[in-house]
């Protein structure tokens, strides 16, 4: 099973961006990759989590994630948007992006740094899509100025000693967590055995998740559940939902049923058919 913190999955390469071709989603769950991202939300609207604050964003706002930074976004419904993850890693003057926050991860639709980095998102996803030759060198040419000009607008201000211990504890508590739920996925999880595995009381481990994710361990995990149950759906559409009930931790096909309308007001079987007839 892949890492459901450390993002494993998508990952841009050195010399190349990861860029969300099919861009659809309803869900994703609290996380934190090596790479810088965008996310530009072209139809619908988001709550975003991230830095310990929830965000309420639009049509034509965009996000910049940057590497290391916890964040997840949550919608009721299908929205459309751009995503570009870029290995910011390799700088020759040695700037280290995961050291450094903006004060909101939020960029509007009026801002004048949201219109300069939404049109090369756009046209990166359009040159992967299309293809011409010698796409590569240009997509990976606006990756590069996208970096640039996020670094060149000064929103950018590097943690304090305080702000980078907290964070760490943040990320080591995460990936205890993850750890956990790896191994214990289909099984019966509870607060309390997820708070014994990390060795805090449950209290303590109940507050100190919130504060992270922004929501309860239980609701997290029947998230985390239901993002597993879309992945089945679309990937394997022979599989009955009995099955990718159980596969996902469910007591029963009506609980799963029941939490994934209750989520994103359709029923799973209802989800899968509209997801394949776009196909």
């Amino acid at each position: 099973m892949e890492k459901l913190f450390f993002e494993r999955f998508n990952q841009a390469a050195p010399d190349f961006p990861y860029l969300a071709l099919n861009a659809r989603t309803i869900n994703s769950l609290p996380h934190f990759h090596t790479e810088l991202e965008l996310l530009y939300l072209e139809h619908g609207e988001l709550e975003v989590i991230s830095l310990g604050t929830t965000y309420h964003i639009q049509s034509g706002d965009l996000c910049v994630f940057m590497p290391g930074q916890i964040h997840g976004y949550h919608a009721s419904d299908i929205c459309r948007e751009y995503v570009i993850k870029i290995d910011a890693s390799n700088s020759q003057d040695h700037i280290d992006l995961a050291a450094m926050r903006s004060a909101s991860p939020i960029l509007h639709a009026n801002e004048s740094l949201n219109h300069i980095l939404r049109d090369q998102l756009v046209e990166a996803v359009r040159l992967a899509q299309e293809k011409p030759a010698g796409y590569a060198f240009l997509v990976n040419s606006l990756a590069n100025h996208i970096v640039f000009d996020i670094i060149d607008s000064g929103v950018l201000k590097p943690f304090d000693a305080e702000s980078s211990e907290r964070h760490i504890k943040r990320l080591t508590f995460l990936q205890n967590v993850n750890d956990y739920i790896s191994d214990n996925f289909s099984k019966d999880i509870t607060l309390e055995s997820a708070a014994d595995h990390c060795g805090y009381s449950v209290s303590y481990f109940a507050h100190f998740f919130k504060s992270i994710a922004q929501c309860s361990f239980m609701q997290y995990l029947t998230r985390l559940r239901l993002q597993r149950a879309i992945e089945q759906l679309r990937a394997a559409p022979q599989a009955t939902l009995s099955e990718i009930a159980d596969n996902c931790g469910f007591r029963d096909v009506r609980a799963f049923s029941r939490a994934f309308h209750m989520h994103f007001g359709l029923t799973p079987s209802r989800y899968r058919a509209e997801y394949h007839a776009e196909d």
